[in-house]
């Protein structure tokens, strides 16, 4: 026993002891915070936007919507068991693809404009090719043992799922297989506690929040602009809130909506943001 203890002892302190090197290492590359960086730069000021079109067809609640590359087509997704692809510039459907489980969470456009894929409570991640004559399931993606948070194309051959088993994956659609995949430097993070956090992967830390005392509702999704200056976070008090990443000061909000704003979208032309709701309505916004 006298020996266990001992040995059991020298862990801890090595143990100890690596943890002062992680904090040193993680204190030696945190030269500066956010404020500090963006003290030179100008205020946006007020962001005030218009509220273009409100897309109707959904019959209940919105879980999800993601902008196609061309920044006209937009998937969205349903508790009415439907993804619906829309011409938002008529506000017309174009396809609807039906689900097998209602309880999606996160749907995604590829590039090309030819494939969605769609994944949620059900643990598997859904390719569909919306090109066919019919709306077809190109791959069924089964590898995560837990719900499936988020789900984003690379490419056409690649697509990339986050887990509430807490484990990303890269998948080859060609293959149905796994594959690796490298880290980017930063993340935007909302929660449920009300605040939204950018986080920088190289230091392992926090460099910015954006929070504000009189907003006591938790976020449920969040996009940014092309340029990153602001954040649209969508919120339980039924608005989007518009966030300036450099300054952390809330500099607009989008209201409209009567329920929980669930999605959040911009453009790969940034020319708006398009917000889902509960309500079962898409807004656009520009």
């Amino acid at each position: 026993m006298a020996a266990e203890k001992a040995e059991m002892d020298a862990l801890k302190k090595e143990c100890d002891g690596l943890r002062t090197q992680i904090e040193a290492a993680r204190k030696a590359v945190n030269d500066t915070t956010m404020s500090a960086a963006a003290g030179s730069v100008a205020s946006v000021g007020r962001v005030q936007l218009k509220q273009r079109k409100n897309l109707k067809g959904h019959l209940a609640k919105i879980y999800a919507m993601h902008w196609a590359a061309d920044s006209r087509q937009m998937v969205s997704a349903s508790q009415d068991g439907k993804l619906l692809v829309w011409d938002c510039f008529t506000g017309n459907k174009l396809v609807a693809v039906p689900l097998k489980s209602a309880w999606v969470m996160s749907v995604a456009f590829a590039p090309s404009g030819n494939l969605v894929a769609s994944g949620g409570l059900d643990n598997i991640c859904t390719v569909y090719n919306i090109k066919a004559a019919s709306p077809k399931t190109v791959r069924e993606l089964d590898a995560h043992t837990g719900y499936l948070s988020c789900c984003r194309f690379l490419s056409d051959t690649e697509i990339i799922t986050a887990s509430g088993d807490t484990t990303c994956c890269l998948w080859d659609l060609e293959t149905g297989k796994q594959k690796f995949f490298p880290n980017g430097h930063a993340i935007i993070t909302g929660s449920d506690d009300c605040t939204c956090k950018m986080y920088d992967l190289r230091s392992d830390q926090e460099v910015i929040g954006y929070q504000d005392s009189s907003l006591n509702a938790g976020v449920t999704s969040l996009a940014l602009s092309s340029s990153g200056r602001l954040i649209f976070a969508g919120y339980d008090d039924f608005n989007c809130h518009i966030w300036d990443s450099l300054k952390g000061e809330k500099v607009g909000v989008l209201s409209g909506h009567d329920n929980r704003v669930s999605c959040t979208g911009v453009p790969e032309d940034g020319m708006g943001v398009c917000t889902g709701s509960w309500d079962s309505f898409l807004k656009l916004w520009n």
